[in-house]
């Protein structure tokens, strides 16, 4: 066992990766953390008596109620109306009673299902998460404490500056509430968080508590991009959105994104060579593309808020690192491309990359120049397609006193996806050298 604690260094390519800022830093100092990272939280015996104390005197049992954690800072705030609506939400459709752990500053809940508690110690906050049978919460310390313990938890992301993925909850039985990143909605919608909690509580009944792995990068596809009611759309990291029923079935949550893409020689075709395939069909001949050298794939970009698609169970929309990372784990590496409006053509080969290392790819509603190498290395988020963090990579680049070619490269990257002062200042420092 070991504790890491970690202040602000910079950290290389870590959104590249798609990592979390823990998971980046223990990378960047060599400690292996394993697939599945978790936190780990010192529980003592004291914390667990104190929290069956607490429900015995208010009538809860394990298991049998819900915790939210509503404060954080003001920008990463829902609102307590919203968070009293969902606590009527809780109580009126799944008899849950939710347990509000906060600090007087907030005001009082004085809900029906409400039941405050407010200045509590780590350790007794610790005690009642431990005993919990679903959290709620936004980016703030009570969540990542909650993802130490086996309970489904459903995280709120609202500040907009940081990538989501760079600060999620390490657990595999968290969502993450992204809506608001993919829509013009200041915050996720009071419909899409019902929404997301009656997934993870089919997920808990149905004993499918685990949110699936992502079939591109190996990633968990936990994101909350929308729901309709109905239907629940999720992506992971790497930009791969699937679109799932919410309601309980009886094969399992997620049959369409475990079995997608597995081998299944009674549909086995040939694959034609002669005009661009469809992911659906590589996805169905993955047998026959182990054979080839070469393909080409055709790429539709569709935009992924519910607005301009509608959700439909059992649908994927790949995205441009998604295809990638896929074809990069079967030994693929594109090598060109080609445009026709939001349709993309790429050409992947076995064999080594051609002379002219360059490559156009979509960032946002832009077109983003680099060499292949550098998207490789940097780039592969295109999916959040944020130009600041841009400038960050750079500065980060800068810090670690990285090769002054591939930072000033780089910082020209930056500055053609926003060009501004600030990008331009960090052309002139990554020559310079000045920090």
């Amino acid at each position: 066992d070991a504790f890491l604690a970690y202040a602000h260094f910079p950290m290389r390519d870590r959104h590249a990766r798609q990592e979390s800022t823990l998971e980046a830093t223990a990378e960047t100092i060599g400690l292996p953390l394993g697939k599945d990272v978790r936190p780990y939280l010192p529980l003592l015996p004291s914390d667990i008596q104190w929290a069956s104390n607490f429900l015995s005197e208010n009538n809860l049992k394990k298991d049998g109620y819900a915790v939210i954690a509503p404060l954080s800072w003001p920008n990463k705030m829902w609102g307590k109306s919203n968070f009293e609506s969902l606590i009527d939400h809780l109580y009126q459709n799944f008899g849950l009673r939710t347990v509000v752990a906060s600090y007087p500053a907030i005001g009082l809940f004085t809900n029906s299902g409400a039941v405050c508690a407010y200045d509590l110690s780590l350790g007794q906050l610790a005690g009642l998460l431990s005993l919990a049978g679903l959290y709620i919460g936004l980016d703030s310390g009570p969540s990542h404490m909650c993802a130490f313990f086996d309970v489904p938890m459903l995280v709120l992301y609202i500040e907009k500056k940081v990538i989501p993925f760079e600060v999620r909850t390490l657990s595999p039985h968290s969502l993450l509430v992204v809506e608001s990143f993919f829509s013009s909605a200041p915050l996720p919608s009071i419909e899409t968080v019902f929404d997301s909690v009656r997934f993870l509580l089919e997920m808990k009944s149905n004993k499918d508590e685990e949110t699936p792995e992502c079939l591109a990068c190996g990633r968990r596809v936990d994101h909350v991009v929308a729901t309709d009611g109905v239907n629940i759309r999720l992506m992971c990291s790497c930009g791969l959105v699937c679109d799932e029923i919410i309601h309980k079935t009886e094969s399992g949550k997620f049959p369409q994104i475990r079995n997608q893409g597995k081998e299944n020689s009674t549909t086995q075709k040939p694959l034609n060579l002669q005009d661009p395939l469809q992911i659906e069909d590589i996805l169905e001949n993955e047998e026959a593309l182990k054979q080839k050298n070469s393909v080409a794939i055709s790429l539709t970009l569709s935009p992924i808020d519910s607005k301009s698609s509608e959700l439909t169970p059992g649908n994927f929309i790949w995205g441009f690192d998604s295809l990638i990372y896929w074809m990069g784990k079967r030994s693929y590496l594109p090598f060109e491309f080609s445009w026709d409006h939001d349709k993309l053509l790429i050409k992947f080969s076995k064999s080594s990359y051609p002379e002219r290392d360059r490559l156009i790819f979509p960032w946002g509603k832009k077109k983003f120049v680099t060499s292949m190498s550098r998207y490789l290395c940097w780039y592969t988020f295109s999916r959040w397609s944020d130009p600041k963090i841009l400038v960050g990579i750079v500065k980060s680049m800068t810090e670690l006193n990285l090769s002054k070619k591939e930072r000033f490269a780089c910082s020209i990257d930056a500055f053609r996806a926003e060009p501004s002062l600030r990008s331009l200042r960090w052309i002139i420092k990554s020559l310079l050298r000045l920090h």
